[in-house]
Formats: C-alpha cells, sequence, structure tokens
C-alpha cells in the first residue's frame, strides 16, 4: 500500500486548498527541484491521489495573453483521504472541501488567484483561499449562522446605476486572503482577481464593503482599461479614495488599498526537470508589507540535512537582489493588454 511522504502531503494539501495549479506552482509551493515535484506528481497520480488534466487557459507569451492548451493538477477523491481536516485561520473552523472540477472559466480564474497565491506565499505570506472561507463562513441549511471573519457585510451604499446590484447578496466574499507575520510585522489582506470587466457599480460595492469592514485589499486586475476605470471611476469618483503608482503596484494613500496588473503564467516553460520556477514569479515582493524577502518553505516536508543549499541559495537570491529594483517597465509582469 503506497504511504505518501512529507512533500506528497505538501502538494497535496496544496491542491486541496487552491483547487487547480501548474507544475511550476507546486515547485514554488514547495521550494522542491523540478526533477523531485514531476516524480512526486507522476507517483501521486499513478497511485490515483492527484488528477492531471490538459485544459485551455489563457497564458502569457511574449507580452502577450494567449489561449493554450496546458495541464493542470487537482487533488482525487482518493488523495483527501489521505489528508486531516483544515483549520482556517480566523475563525478555526474546520472545512470540509470536495475535489476542484476545472471547467470554463473556473480554469482561467483559478490559475490566475493561484498565481497570486504563490507570489505572495514566495515572499512569506500565509494564504487562505476562498474555497475555504466559503466551506467554512457561508450560510447553509446544517450552518444558519456561521462564524465569520473572511466574510464581509455587503455595502448598502448605491454607486452609479443602481440596477447592476439587483442580485447583491449580503455578504461579500473574495477570491482569497494573506497573512502576514516574521515575529515583527503582522499583515492582512483580502486578495481580488479580475480577469473580466465588471460593472463600475459592482466594483465600487465590493470595494467599499471591504473598507467599511476595515480590511486591507490587494486587487490584480489584468486588463489595462479596468485598471484605469477603477483608480479613475470607481476609486477617485464612486468611492472617493486617491493613490498614486509605483513600480507597477498603485496604492492609495492610506495603504489600505492595492492593484497589481500582473500577467498570466508563462505559457510555455520547457523541461521541469531544469526549470527555474522562481524566474516565474516577479523578483519583488507583493504589495502589503514592506521589506518582506524570499522564504523559503522546504522545512515543511525537508528531514534531512539541507544547510549548505540552503545557503547557496540564499546566497543566490541575494545576489539577484543586488541588481538592485525591477521597474514596471522592465519586469515583463504588468499587462498593457486591452
Amino acid at each position: 500500500m503506497f504511504t505518501p511522504n512529507a512533500l506528497d502531503l505538501v502538494i497535496m494539501r496544496m491542491l486541496r486548498d487552491v483547487g487547480i495549479a501548474r507544475s511550476w506552482h507546486v515547485m514554488m509551493w514547495t521550494n522542491a527541484s523540478g526533477s523531485t515535484v514531476a516524480e512526486r506528481l507522476k507517483l501521486l497520480r499513478r497511485h490515483g491521489l492527484v488528477s492531471c488534466t490538459s485544459v485551455n487557459a489563457n497564458l502569457r507569451r511574449d507580452g502577450h495573453v494567449v489561449l493554450t492548451t496546458t495541464p493542470v493538477w487537482c487533488l482525487s477523491a482518493g488523495g483527501y483521504r489521505h489528508l486531516e481536516p483544515v483549520t482556517v485561520p480566523g475563525t478555526g473552523a474546520v472545512a470540509k472541501l470536495g475535489p476542484f472540477r476545472p471547467s470554463g472559466s473556473l480554469i482561467d480564474h483559478g490559475l490566475a488567484v493561484t498565481d497570486a497565491l504563490v507570489w505572495a506565499r514566495a515572499y512569506g505570506w500565509h494564504t487562505v483561499t476562498e474555497r475555504q472561507v466559503r466551506s467554512t463562513e457561508q450560510v447553509t441549511k446544517f450552518q444558519p449562522r456561521p462564524p465569520r471573519y473572511w466574510t464581509v457585510p455587503t455595502s448598502t451604499r448605491t454607486f452609479g446605476d443602481a440596477r447592476t446590484l439587483t442580485n447583491r447578496s449580503a455578504t461579500h466574499t473574495s477570491d482569497g486572503a494573506l497573512l502576514y507575520n516574521d515575529g515583527r510585522t503582522t499583515a492582512e489582506l483580502l486578495l481580488e482577481v479580475e480577469l473580466a470587466s465588471k460593472p463600475s457599480a459592482i466594483l465600487a460595492r465590493d470595494i467599499d464593503s471591504m473598507m467599511a469592514a476595515g480590511r486591507r485589499q490587494v486587487w490584480h486586475i489584468r486588463q489595462k482599461p479596468v485598471r484605469n476605470r477603477v483608480i479613475d471611476e470607481v476609486l477617485g469618483q464612486l468611492v472617493g479614495v486617491r493613490g498614486s503608482w509605483a513600480a507597477g503596484i498603485w496604492t492609495s494613500t492610506d495603504q489600505q488599498i492595492y492593484i497589481v496588473g500582473s500577467l498570466p503564467g508563462r505559457a510555455s516553460l520547457g523541461d521541469i526537470q531544469t526549470l527555474d520556477a522562481g524566474a516565474l514569479i516577479p523578483p519583488f515582493a507583493p504589495p502589503g508589507v514592506s521589506g518582506a524577502r524570499r522564504v523559503d518553505w522546504s522545512g515543511e516536508w525537508r528531514s534531512r540535512d539541507t544547510s549548505k543549499a540552503t545557503a547557496a541559495s540564499q546566497a543566490a537570491r541575494a545576489e539577484r537582489a543586488a541588481l538592485g529594483p525591477v521597474t514596471a517597465d522592465d519586469s515583463g509582469w504588468w499587462s498593457d493588454a486591452a
């Protein structure tokens, strides 16, 4: 009988929580090598604990977003039986999650959220997923009054055309949440990933809902016209918030709202055995905490002495950092897609 090892369990927990991921996501999440990740995913698939499906997704090639066929990984029903229940930070509630079924727009959105979570985790943020929050904080027949922490009451203010808000829910659940605590600095952010072009009234309502609850928020908005509309019309005119751009990140004057214009993951990865997954995320920290540094999460599964390898990895990162800051224009991470 196959028994998953420590790395396998970290991979399986990741897939359970995020729902959908590409192989490079798994590499960044675990800090394992490409060859090791390829070997473990293959073994887990052989034993029916994870599944691999080819899907059509909008990915990045030469600075443009193109429809690409790519394999994605999900945790199978058999994999769930090897995992302990997940306790969600904030409420302490136990989430009951089921297999993610990749289809339609859920693929692009799911991969974009995983992109954002992987980038944040690489710089020390802990992650909470929408799946976890909805499982524990949504009203159901069996849970009429669930504990609430990440879910916020929907704003009662009316922005622009009220007809766009006819299906308003009593609460707003974001696409995820981020927690940071390095022993000196603590922070929390609600995460939103916007791929489509929603009406300004809906965007304003969602932003205002989180503001009214006193929650800081970060928005990953793919299309440049939508970003401009959110900043100029939604925030500037409807909500009444001002801010400025610096190195590709828009920050409100009170540092409560951040807007990032990131592209999706790279379409062509090459051979995972030799892939440097660290090159697939921005080489600078995400917004929310000043001075956040790259974190090696391999301690979650390593049992042998890896101090020399870790020291070499840290030295390489320090060398890259010494090259100086990366701006929005030369990083290749910010989208000008229409």
